[in-house]
């Protein structure tokens, strides 16, 4: 009978023993088969540029100033940009806006106003993840017209006094420069943010212009305005660039 209990007291602990020391062994073993959670790696803008072909960017309105005068050109716009490779990009840009002059004292009833537009074709270079230098070609067309209104001494047929109107028109052409420094900020697949620190317009070339008006005095007026604008380097002030890649 002794015998017999011995011999079962064997079995039962050759039976726990084992599957209690295979327990510990996976408890001990599972927290080694486990990896620590990592974070997703942050894509950089210069790896997404590796997969764009193309892409597209509205041109937020912005001020350039004509050199330290008060004159000035207000204009936004669009560009295409076509990806030879990751680090640079060939472009064409087309803004449009209008000149403004700041600490012009007007007369009474009189007004100027002009119309400006651009055309560019560049390069732009990468210089790390997103800074990146641009410098091209650029096309400008300016027109300027200054109107003048005034009382005559005669009466219509309602009693009152007519007004009668003066102006000049002056506009040019001209080829020059543009250069600038910015970042693009490529967030996500497709979206991109960008800013042009700096950007600058330098004329070399005119190609004629065209002036007339009422009186020599208006058209003296809106030639004067023009050459503010024709013969000074203009640089613009920051501009927002929104545009997504395809």
């Amino acid at each position: 009978m002794l015998r017999f209990r011995q011999l079962a007291i064997a079995l039962i602990l050759a039976i726990v023993f084992p599957v209690a020391s295979t327990h510990a062994d996976e408890s001990v073993a599972k927290p080694a088969t486990q990896s620590a959670p990592t974070r997703p790696e942050k894509v950089r803008s210069k790896d997404l540029r590796e997969s764009a072909a193309w892409d597209l960017r509205l041109l937020v309105p912005t001020f350039g100033f004509a050199g330290i005068s008060p004159y000035g050109v207000f204009d936004y716009g669009v560009r295409l940009g076509i990806y030879d490779s990751p680090n640079f990009q060939w472009g064409l840009s087309f803004r449009q806006g209008s000149p403004h002059f700041f600490g012009e004292v007007m007369k009474p009833r009189s007004s100027s106003k002009g119309f400006t537009s651009n055309v560019a074709a560049d390069g732009q270079l990468f210089l790390g993840n997103s800074f990146f230098g641009r410098g091209g070609v650029e096309l400008r067309q300016y027109r300027t017209t200054v109107r003048e209104r005034f009382f005559v001494s005669e009466k219509d047929g309602k009693g009152k006094y007519q007004t009668s109107e003066r102006r000049g028109v002056s506009s040019f052409r001209d080829i020059g420069l543009t250069f600038g420094i910015g970042n693009d900020w490529i967030d996500g697949p497709h979206a991109f943010f960008s800013v042009d620190w700096i950007s600058v317009y330098l004329p070399l070339i005119g190609l004629g212009g065209h002036h007339s008006a009422d009186e020599p005095k208006y058209e003296n007026r809106a030639h004067d305005d023009d050459l503010s604008i024709r013969k000074s380097i203009v640089w613009y002030l920051p501009r927002i660039n929104i545009g997504y890649t395809f």
